[in-house]
């Protein structure tokens, strides 16, 4: 009796088949996922850097503006095309040229060898004509044309046919008169290639002289655009348009496949302010974060047996980094809102710039942390709804005596102007400013605004 296949094995073999396949399909979307964070970091931290530079170089003593470097690098882009096709032109009816003269001298020497054998052929004629002793008148009449019709083919076969009929019977006449006639049409022929090739080097020679200008036209716009004031070359200008070039590439690297390059493409970023190159970077630092995390459950699972292996699913390998990315974005949101307070190594005000580097690490670890960071934002927004509910109690403006003095004498005018915003007399700035009574609630948000200032920073519950 014939044994059956074994079910359990079959089922077996089609379920590592399966996993083989899921490990190959998502060892390949982390790659993809890495190039692609990769890219959109390196381009975008690169442009932020850029306009960091720009901004902290000063001219004039003004810093220099991105308006200013964009313009610089049009002119020099634009000048540097026109060189490069200059140059090539310039090659090209260079290489041209020189095959013309080829060309030339050669028919030229043909030229010249063909006139002396037809000069020997008019010379045996001449003396065959004056031999016959026959209508001489006739014969130095003709003799006359045939030497001023070399290149006058019916004139000259009209008078050799003639001839002809007068020495019918001389075969080496008739002969000879044949061979200068097809000689003479050969005259003609490369007597035009020459009068040709003569036109042709004459104007390659203007293309030459119009292509060299231009090379040296464009060479001035490209040094001019190195110089901000127009006269001296300045070298950071000069490192500021190579950025610029990296970070608005036309073509393709060649390690970049042309289909990839069409969807990641960074031409963009060196453009763009600096605020939204900073949410950009957010963006990919949520999605390498969320690869990243990604990337640690797919070692994991390549270490443990069959049995221990966690089953994520499709869809969370596909959702996760965009998730990663989100989280990264509503964490930067309220970072900036001042809602979540992280301390970033130096003090500065509500508005300051953050680091782009700081930017990127808040980016990466909320997009590795996703459901952590979700939570937080979670937590953050409970406290906030639930206070806004709360009437909240006066408290004392410790910040306000030094706001005022640091207008100096423009300090009673800042008193005035605080008192109209807030509808309350002068004299209760006054009560606040040196502490005899605590700001109303109602009052607090708007007069640390006025200031620039956090309320907890600007109040405090204890006198």
């Amino acid at each position: 009796m014939e044994e059956g296949i074994d079910p359990d094995k079959g089922r077996a073999v089609i379920n590592l088949s399966f996993q083989n396949l899921k490990v190959g399909i998502s060892g390949i979307w982390l790659l993809l996922l890495y190039f692609m964070c990769a890219t959109f970091v390196i381009y975008s931290l690169s442009a932020h850097q850029l306009n960091h530079a720009i901004r902290s170089y000063p001219v004039d003593g003004k810093p220099l503006t991105l308006w200013e470097v964009r313009s610089l690098y049009g002119r020099w882009t634009a000048a540097s095309e026109g060189f490069t096709t200059a140059l090539a032109d310039f090659g090209t009816y260079s290489e041209e040229k020189s095959a013309s003269e080829f060309e030339l001298n050669y028919e030229i020497t043909v030229l010249s060898d063909l006139e002396g054998r037809h000069q020997k052929l008019e010379s045996q004629l001449v003396t065959i004509v004056r031999e016959t002793g026959a209508d001489v008148a006739g014969i130095e009449a003709t003799v006359e044309a045939m030497k001023t019709a070399r290149f006058s083919l019916g004139a000259l076969d009209s008078g050799l046919v003639d001839l002809q009929g007068q020495l019918r019977d001389n075969q080496q006449f008739i002969e000879l008169s044949k061979e200068y006639l097809v000689q003479s049409d050969r005259l003609h022929e490369i007597g035009a290639k020459v009068k040709f090739f003569e036109r042709e080097i004459k104007r390659l020679t203007d293309l030459i002289a119009t292509a060299k200008n231009d090379m040296e036209n464009n060479a001035k716009i490209q040094k001019a655009s190195l110089s901000l004031d127009g006269s001296t070359e300045d070298p950071r200008v000069g490192d500021f348009l190579d950025a610029m070039q990296f970070l608005q590439p036309k073509v393709a690297p060649n390690y970049v496949p042309s289909f990839v390059w069409m969807i990641v493409r960074p031409s963009f970023l060196g453009t763009i302010p600096a605020d939204m190159l900073t949410l950009i970077l957010v963006l990919a630092m949520g999605v390498l974060g969320g690869t990243i995390h990604l990337t640690q459950i797919f070692l994991t699972n390549a270490k443990r047996s069959d049995d221990a292996q966690a089953d994520y699913g499709a869809w969370y390998f596909l959702f996760r980094p965009m998730l990663g990315s989100i989280t990264a974005l509503s964490v930067y949101i309220l970072v900036k809102s001042g809602a979540l307070l992280i301390s970033v190594g130096e003090t500065g005000s509500q508005g300051a710039q953050l680091s782009p580097f700081f930017v990127s690490f808040l980016g990466v670890i909320s997009g590795m942390l996703a459901e952590q960071a979700v939570v937080t934002i979670q937590d953050t927004g409970r406290r906030w709804f639930s206070s806004a509910n709360v009437v909240g109690r006066d408290r004392w403006a410790i910040a306000l005596k030094d706001k005022l003095a640091a207008a100096g004498q423009g300090a009673d005018a800042t008193r005035e102007k605080i008192a109209n915003l807030l509808g309350v007399p002068p004299a209760d700035i006054i009560a606040w400013e040196v502490e005899e009574k605590p700001v109303p609630f109602r009052f607090q948000t708007t007069l640390a605004a006025y200031f620039q200032a956090l309320p907890r920073e600007f109040f405090t519950d204890q006198k």
